[in-house]
């Protein structure tokens, strides 16, 4: 692996250096969007008991304080005047132009959502996200449908069958071709034979690492290899810390990788989400930025999330011979579920949205289906595992509405994001070639760019 250094600005960002001194400040002093948008657990307790009763549940970031989100909005548009009058290279203004500009989007997002205008919380949502994917919804729709026929094809219990005949029943119109979802095997096994070559990505990720000898990774072996790579092999400047339920991430304004305190997986499922996705791809691009020419890659270009995220999930995918023996995984299915989710609250494809009481009845019905079609004979597992399943990820989706239709859809780039396109399309070289910083492959904006001032090759 390249040696990581944590030289300070002034060795590095010779694009960007002064302005990226006061971005830097602007950000370090600013609470995490998502964090913002999180309801405090009293508040999400409360939600959760009217969704288990069928009942919609008020998500608005009311915990929030008004005053605190005001001022944020006008420091960063005082901020943008600054940078607007600036003699800045105009390829570097315009990118950090467009960064601030969804900043106080997603500001503006948050204080809709305390002062309870649904209208704008979505304008805002859409401004950052862009117009829903209704062909990866329909998508979705048929992969969870085409299991639910299996299911009920093959089940010989009268629970499973009931089960498989409510998601049919329940499950929305629009249903379309699972195949959008999937890569071609073709660029499939040249991404993972690049990502397992000498020197490739989980060679420099695990460098130094003994694989354990046990079939599931736990937190006993697993904290140990963590601790290790964070200190080793990605230049000791992000620490362990606790996550506060069972969803691993990172958190750069705490430089923070943040561990579920119980887990228990394989080593393709360990060496592909907390290794490979979070501190391989999130933390490696942030470190590898700091490195750069450019600042801005540290924070990342705006809405780099949108092919980041997507980016990330091929590390999670490849570990795996094939996307078939991935796509068996739950991972798989929560990411289905979460589109679900943000999309048929949103009513996408229908005349109205729906309530988050209906979000949450459907995606528990279809949780529900694979836990008892897995585990027959105990219903109450099943029933508790599944509304467990369906709370993490509706709460998720729908944070910051009133409940009564739309949605946050910061989940949809896991599916959404293009990665895979652009691996297919400009070879195995674009996915590593996100490593370099936080943006996104897919974004012909950041590409064009980039490969002007000099930071990203150019193939033309």
């Amino acid at each position: 692996m390249s040696e990581i250094n944590n030289n300070s600005v002034a060795d590095t960002f010779e694009l960007d250096r002064e302005v990226f001194e006061t971005y830097d400040e602007l950000r370090l002093g600013q609470k995490d969007y998502n964090d913002l948008l999180s309801p405090p657990k009293a508040k999400k307790e409360a939600a959760l008991a009217l969704l288990h009763d069928g009942h919609d549940a008020d998500l608005r970031a009311e915990h929030n304080d008004e005053s605190y989100l005001s001022e944020r909005i006008a420091l960063m548009k005082g901020w943008k005047d600054g940078l607007l009058a600036s003699t800045l290279d105009p390829d570097v203004k315009q990118l950090y132009r467009w960064r601030i500009n969804e900043d106080i989007a997603n500001m503006y997002m948050i204080q809709a959502s305390q002062r309870g205008d649904m209208r704008n919380f979505n304008r805002w949502n859409t401004f950052i996200y862009g117009e829903p994917n209704a062909q990866t919804y329909a998508g979705a729709i048929d992969w969870i449908m085409s299991d639910t026929e299996t299911i009920e094809h093959d089940a010989t219990n009268e629970q499973v069958k009931h089960a498989a005949q409510t998601v049919i029943d329940m499950m929305p119109d629009g249903r379309g071709d699972k195949s959008v979802l999937v890569p071609d095997a073709e660029t499939f096994a040249k991404v993972r034979a690049d990502h397992f070559r000498p020197d490739g990505f989980f060679d420099e990720i695990l460098e130094g690492v003994e694989r354990p000898d046990v079939e599931v990774i736990t937190q006993e072996e697993g904290t140990s290899i963590i601790d290790f790579i964070l200190k080793n092999n990605l230049g000791d400047l992000y620490e362990r810390g606790r996550a506060a339920g069972t969803a691993w991430s990172v958190n750069h304004q705490q430089q923070r990788f943040k561990q579920p305190d119980q887990f228990s997986m394989s080593w393709e499922r360990f060496i592909g989400l907390p290794v490979g996705h979070e501190a391989g791809t999130h933390i490696k691009e942030a470190v590898n930025a700091r490195m750069g020419r450019l600042g801005l890659m540290v924070w990342g270009l705006d809405r780099f999330e949108q092919g980041a995220e997507n980016r990330a999930l091929i590390r999670e995918q490849v570990p795996y011979e094939t996307f078939e023996q991935f796509a068996e995984q739950p991972r798989w299915r929560f990411i289905l579920e979460r589109k679900i989710a943000i999309s048929y609250g949103l009513g996408l494809n229908e005349d109205a949205p729906h309530g988050s009481g209906e979000v949450h009845s459907l995606i528990n019905a279809i949780e529900y289906m694979y836990q008892i079609a897995k585990s027959p004979d105990d219903h109450e597992r099943a029933k508790h595992e599944a509304q467990t399943r369906a709370d993490g990820i509706v709460i998720r989706a729908l944070k910051g509405t009133d409940g009564t239709g739309g949605a946050y859809r910061k989940d949809e780039v896991y599916l959404d994001g293009g990665a895979w396109k652009i691996a297919s399309e400009r070879g195995v070289q674009a996915v590593v070639d996100g490593d370099k910083g936080k943006y996104d492959i897919a974004n012909d904006r950041h590409v064009d760019h980039l490969q002007r001032l000099g930071v990203l090759e150019s193939h033309s």
